[in-house]
Formats: C-alpha cells, sequence, structure tokens
C-alpha cells in the first residue's frame, strides 16, 4: 500500500529542505525565459517543483512551487500565476499517487478543469490592455503540458532516481508498459504543444510588422514635416533679413517691415530685431520684450558666428509657461558683409505640426532638439516639455526598439510603475531634431 499522498507523517523531514532546495532553484530557473514574442515567455522552473509533487506529494510540490513561482512577480509585476502554478504541483502530486495517472495526463486533466476560470481571470485583468489575456491563459497551459513533460523525464534517469528514493521519495515504476503510455501519450500533447508556440509567433510576427508599419510611417511623416516646416521658417526670416539690410531703413521703415513679415508668418509668436551689440530695436508683438539685450542667446551667437540662418534649442519665454518655443534667427549684414544685428522669430513646434497632429492624441508622439530635451509631446504626463527625454539614449533607429519608463504625473494611477513603449526614431536631418512615435504594449506574459 502506498503512503498517502496528502499525509505528513509518512515523510523523512528531508522533504522540507528537499522542497526548499528546489522551489529555490527552480526560482533561479523561471528567469531564463524563452520569448514567444508579444511579451509572451515561458519558464521552466516548474519542473523541479513537480519532481518534488511526484515523487515525495503535492503538499510538498506545492510548497516549492509557490517558491519558484514568485519569481513571476519579478518578470512580469504581478502574481496572478502563483496560485495556478501551485495548484498545479498539487493536482499532479495528488493525481498522480493517489489515482496512479500518468503525470502528464495529470497535468492535463488540472488545465480541463481550471482553463474556463484561467480564462475568465486573464481575459479581464487590467495587466493585458491589448487583449492578449485569452493568449497568456493559453501559454499557461502550453507551459504546464511541457514542464510536466519534462519532470516525468528528468524521472526516467536513474541516477535521479536513486538519489530521490534514497531520501524517502516514492518514485513511479519505470516499466516498459509505463514507458510506452508516456511515449504515446508525449507523441499527442508535443505537437499540440509546439503548433501552440509556433502560433504565437507567428501572431507575434503579424503584430510586430504592424506596429512597425504604423510607427516607422508615423516617424517618418512628423519627421519630414517638420524639415519642410523649419525649412520654409529659415528662408522666411532669412529674406527678412534681408529686406532690413537693404539700404539705410530708418526706425519706422523697419518696423512696418516687420509688422508685414508678421502678418504673413502668423505662425511666429513674436518677432525682434536687434543691433550689433544685441541690443533689441524693434519687437512684435509691440511692445517689446522684456529683455532690452540678448547678446547672451544661442540665437544671436549662432546667426552672427555662422552667418547664415540659425535655429535654437528648446525654451520658454520669461514667464511663460506655455509650450516650448525655438528660435529662428539670421543676421543682418551690410553690403560689405559686416554684422549690423539680428532678425529671431520664435514659434512652438507645436504649430509647426498642428496639422500633422490632428487625430494623434492617443499615439504618443515625442519631438527633442539637439540637446534632447522635449520640444513637443502628446503625453506631457511622460515625457515633461524641456525636461531631458528619456529616450536620448536609444540607439537603434531603423527598427522597432522596446523602452521604458516612468510617468510624471503626481496623479495618474501607477505613476510609479514603469511604462513599456515600442519606439521607432527618425531624425530631421537639417535641425537634427529626434521625432519619436511609441506605441504601448502590456506586461503580457
Amino acid at each position: 500500500m502506498s503512503p498517502s499522498p496528502i499525509s505528513l507523517r509518512n515523510l523523512r523531514p528531508e522533504a522540507i529542505w528537499i522542497a526548499g532546495v528546489a522551489g529555490g532553484l527552480g526560482f533561479l530557473l523561471n528567469g531564463l525565459t524563452v520569448s514567444l514574442g508579444n511579451d509572451l515567455q515561458l519558464i521552466f522552473g516548474g519542473i523541479l517543483p513537480l519532481i518534488i509533487a511526484i515523487a515525495f506529494g503535492p503538499i510538498w510540490g506545492m510548497l516549492a512551487a509557490t517558491l519558484a513561482a514568485l519569481e513571476t512577480i519579478l518578470l512580469w509585476q504581478h502574481g496572478l500565476a502563483i496560485p495556478f502554478f501551485a495548484a498545479e504541483a498539487f493536482a499532479v502530486g495528488w493525481l498522480a499517487r493517489r489515482k496512479r495517472l500518468m503525470p502528464l495526463f495529470a497535468d492535463a486533466v488540472f488545465w480541463a478543469a481550471v482553463s474556463p476560470f484561467l480564462y475568465l481571470v486573464h481575459a479581464r485583468a487590467d495587466f493585458y490592455p491589448d487583449n492578449l489575456g485569452p493568449a497568456v491563459a493559453l501559454k499557461y497551459v502550453v507551459n504546464g503540458l511541457l514542464c510536466v513533460t519534462f519532470a516525468d523525464l528528468c524521472l526516467e534517469m536513474p541516477r535521479l532516481r536513486w538519489l530521490l528514493t534514497r531520501y524517502g521519495a516514492t518514485v513511479p515504476e519505470d516499466t516498459l508498459a509505463a514507458r510506452l503510455a508516456r511515449a504515446l501519450t508525449l507523441a499527442a500533447v508535443a505537437p499540440i504543444c509546439f503548433l501552440a508556440i509556433w502560433g504565437a509567433r507567428a501572431e507575434s510576427d503579424r503584430q510586430m510588422s504592424q506596429i512597425e508599419a504604423k510607427l516607422s510611417g508615423q516617424a517618418r511623416l512628423t519627421a519630414n514635416v517638420l524639415g519642410d516646416k523649419t525649412e520654409e521658417m529659415r528662408q522666411a526670416i532669412a529674406l527678412l533679413a534681408d529686406r532690413l539690410s537693404e539700404g539705410q531703413r530708418d526706425q519706422s521703415a523697419a518696423e512696418r517691415e516687420v509688422r508685414r513679415f508678421q502678418a504673413r508668418y502668423p505662425i511666429f509668436k513674436t518677432l525682434i530685431v536687434t543691433n550689433a551689440a544685441g541690443d533689441v530695436v524693434i519687437g512684435s508683438p509691440f511692445p517689446p520684450l522684456d529683455q532690452s539685450n540678448v547678446a547672451d542667446r544661442s540665437s544671436f551667437k549662432g546667426a552672427l558666428a555662422g552667418r547664415a540662418p540659425f535655429v535654437s534649442e528648446g525654451f520658454r519665454e520669461r514667464g511663460d509657461g506655455s509650450d516650448p518655443l525655438v528660435a529662428f534667427s539670421a543676421p543682418i549684414l551690410s553690403a560689405d558683409g559686416a554684422a549690423q544685428g539680428v532678425v529671431e522669430g520664435s514659434v512652438t513646434v507645436k504649430k509647426l505640426l498642428e496639422a500633422t497632429l490632428t487625430g494623434l492624441e492617443s499615439a504618443p508622439l515625442v519631438v527633442t532638439d539637439q540637446a534632447s530635451r522635449v520640444l513637443l509631446t502628446t503625453r506631457p504626463e511622460i515625457f515633461p516639455p524641456l525636461a531631458k527625454s528619456t529616450l536620448a539614449g536609444l540607439q537603434a533607429r531603423e527598427q522597432v526598439t522596446p523602452v521604458e519608463v516612468t510617468s510624471h504625473s503626481r496623479n495618474a494611477p501607477g505613476s510609479d510603475s514603469p511604462l513599456r513603449f515600442w519606439v521607432w526614431q527618425a531624425i530631421e536631418p537639417r535641425t537634427q531634431w529626434r521625432c519619436y512615435a511609441l506605441a504601448p504594449f502590456s506586461v503580457a506574459r
């Protein structure tokens, strides 16, 4: 008569530390994942707890499985898998020892019994906003069947059988009939598992192709529009500088020229004209800006140094909490090439992309300047304007790349948890502004 699978009195004390060791090793083994794409992962730390459940009984297997499954909290930021893996080990151990079922068949019975509950839990879980909950539920079934298959195969190893029996384990008989039944069951289950894995990978590739097409198109469109608009602004400000440098214009004539220019290009929020020392002589809209001298601005220095139109980094006017501005500046040169001053116009990047941004409110978009500071974002709670972008270290360009960022909103629930995005980066060649198109993806394991 075999010992009761739930009784603790018939087991030697060694089973306690053996279960603990198996759970600890399973914890480490769970850290070595096999990706199925779409952030779906197979883990194999359940092999050792299932061996313990079959050899020592369901309680010890459940203990080992619970310890091993704690790794999933670190992997997936939730513990939904823990009760299922613990219950799996208990069910397999009980059915294999009490009902004399083959472990693989016992595991199939368990997953068939809990599948409706498994589906409901994961289909309604907030962890899977991309409707991947059902795929995760199916992945657990496949993962469990693979783990119990490996556990059963391991129990055929003579050295392992000897080691387990030495510490009081009761291992299944290794008869020819048992091997034949195991082989037939494995032949029926293995194709289903591998077909499920192949299907998950194929679906992942299809979705990644769609994401890549969407993000690359959005990022490139943004970069192209910015390139066209910034070139138009550069040429416009250079034209104004040429008009102001023609002949000797008096103050009133120059002011009329600036007014006519701003009426033609209302996209410019401010316009200033300086002399060679950086003193503001004309400001529009009137009255002039509060700064009487802008010689320390990069837009002033860059235009004079390069003797050509210049595009600044992002900034905000003093006391202005609106969208970040960039300045387009050009030198005012005399006929002999001497610098007479600088004309500068400021504009928000949002104005440059006003038509392109229509309909993109739900799709995160980020534009950064040469210093990687955020000029434009559709998600300011994640990418604060003019803050150093967390995407600055992204090297890959012509491919979709996964990144993790943290929300800066104090009012957003779960703002301390990292948010995960697929990102495609495109660079506008003239300004070297970086355009990032993002698509959120869930922690779907």
